[in-house]
């Protein structure tokens, strides 16, 4: 009879323990203070060139054609949301050789120019941010008067600008 009434006392010591609280399990739901989005910046460079960039044009010795183009990290509605570097390459090949070009830039570029031959130069210019840039640059193909001029009637020779951009790293 003792060990009968030591384990009702038992259980009844612990179903008082359950009403008070004492051994109740709380739970308590915290809001959600970790959700959210990630989304990628914007990275937006478009480049554009003369209307007539990409048609042929006729050049003689001692005459120099001129051709713009210009890179700008925005569109409309868009605008760049990371910092770029742009790498710019203009060549001119083909068959009249003596050709010679030379790239000039805005007044207020921050382009740096590295004149690899007479018939390449590589631009590099950076994009910031947040702001709508466009930098402009002219191609001058000038052709040198030589005594074998003749030797290039009827040659072709083409100007390629291959343009690069890279988000700059810090």
């Amino acid at each position: 009879m003792k060990k009968t009434l030591t384990i009702l006392s038992l259980v009844i010591v612990i179903a008082m323990s359950i009403l008070a609280g004492t051994l109740a399990v709380y739970t308590v739901d915290t809001p959600d203070y970790n959700s959210g989005d990630i989304v990628a910046k914007e990275f937006v460079f478009s480049t554009e060139g003369d209307a007539n960039f990409g048609d042929t044009v006729k050049i003689a010795p001692t005459e120099t054609v001129n051709k713009s183009f210009t890179v700008a990290n925005f569109k409309p509605g868009i605008t760049a949301e990371t910092d770029m570097t742009v790498t710019i390459v203009v060549t001119v090949q083909g068959g009249i050789t003596p050709l010679q070009i030379t790239v000039d830039g805005d007044r207020n570029s921050t382009a740096t120019f590295n004149v690899i031959d007479k018939n390449k130069v590589e631009i590099t210019v950076d994009l910031l941010a947040d702001t709508q840039t466009t930098e402009t640059f002219t191609v001058s193909v000038k052709w040198p008067s030589t005594e074998f001029d003749n030797n290039y009637i009827g040659k072709k020779s083409s100007i390629n600008v291959d343009a690069i951009a890279v988000q700059k790293v810090a």
